[in-house]
């Protein structure tokens, strides 16, 4: 909570407010912004009411009136999680989230207005079952010390004075087979993303590196015209962006193909302290990178940052 208080600035309320600080805030990347569901529901509806049952019809509207504000302010469109009541993350008291229970008519009321101005597009997280877990080192401790295995990892951050880590096995696919099957679709494109919610247990940001490293290089599932269509034309096409996303014929070669690597690795993801307050999250560093060209302006050179700070807010596709 203080990292938040030390280094966002809360001099807005609403979303236009919120975007208009989004504009002056230094950024060393070009951003664009969703409306989020679960603040927007609170907001008009209180959390207790949020969380028990669907809008009534005057909320409703006043919710899509706000989205509408939104979308006419630059919200490229509206992002949320429903992951029912047995979700693995719950708000603070342990219920659930408050989209998670979202129901289907507000969902679909929220798509309406997207279908209505007929632009933006949704991020949602779906829950569409259980998956099994992998507990075999702590269920063989448990073996061994005779308890449950929740007790044992109770044990361990005890002995290690809290300072202990369980780090689980990779939640995306590794199966190239599988991958490749996946990204023949012309709808889809690599990426993932939690908005930097889950600092201190991954980075997620990994996933450009590891497309062109993996598929392109070592497992040769698709060329590297292949690998630049997806992840820049196409999503750029997709979120509206004009102007951006091509590799042109003569521009500069950006990175060394046989350099690229993510560094460190998973198991041993480095810990740094730079949050505000001095606050801790894991990272992972790109290596391979000649440059890194963010609106004319070098923020990354021989994988060192730059300090530069030339990224825009894109409203409507445009800086």
């Amino acid at each position: 909570m203080e990292t938040l208080r030390e280094g966002m600035l809360w001099d807005w309320e609403t979303f236009p407010e919120w975007m208009n600080t989004l504009d002056r805030i230094p950024k060393g990347v070009n951003c664009l912004s969703y409306v989020p569901l679960a603040p927007l529901m609170t907001y008009v509806m209180g959390l207790d009411n949020a969380k028990s049952r669907s809008s009534t019809p005057d909320e409703l509207a006043e919710m899509q009136r706000l989205m509408r504000e939104a979308l006419s302010v630059g919200a490229c469109g509206w992002s949320a999680r429903r992951m029912g009541t047995d979700g693995l993350q719950n708000d603070y008291d342990g219920t659930p989230m408050v989209t998670d229970t979202m129901s289907d008519h507000d969902a679909f009321a929220f798509a309406d207005i997207l279908g209505e101005k007929r632009e933006g597009f949704i991020q949602i997280t779906q829950a569409t079952g259980d998956g099994p877990a992998d507990f075999k080192v702590e269920e063989q401790l448990a073996e061994q010390r005779g308890k449950h295995r929740a007790e044992v990892m109770i044990d361990l951050s005890i002995e290690t004075d809290l300072q202990g880590t369980f780090l689980t096995k990779s939640v995306t696919c590794v199966n190239a087979d599988d991958i490749e099957e996946i990204l023949a679709s012309p709808y889809v494109f690599p990426g993932v993303s939690d908005g930097g919610a889950h600092t201190k247990f991954l980075t997620t940001g990994s996933f450009t590196t590891d497309t062109i490293a993996w598929l392109v290089r070592d497992e040769a599932r698709m060329t590297l015209e292949q690998a630049h269509y997806k992840l820049s034309y196409l999503p750029a096409h997709a979120a509206g962006f004009q102007d951006r996303g091509f590799l042109r014929e003569g521009a500069p070669v950006v990175y060394e193909l046989d350099r690229l690597a993510q560094l460190p690795s998973w198991n041993d993801s480095e810990v740094v302290h730079d949050l505000p307050g001095g606050e801790w999250r894991r990272i992972q560093r790109a290596q391979g990178y000649r440059w890194i060209v963010v609106n004319g302006e070098i923020t990354f050179e021989n994988d060192v940052c730059t300090n530069a700070t030339p990224g825009r807010l894109l409203r409507h596709g445009q800086g």
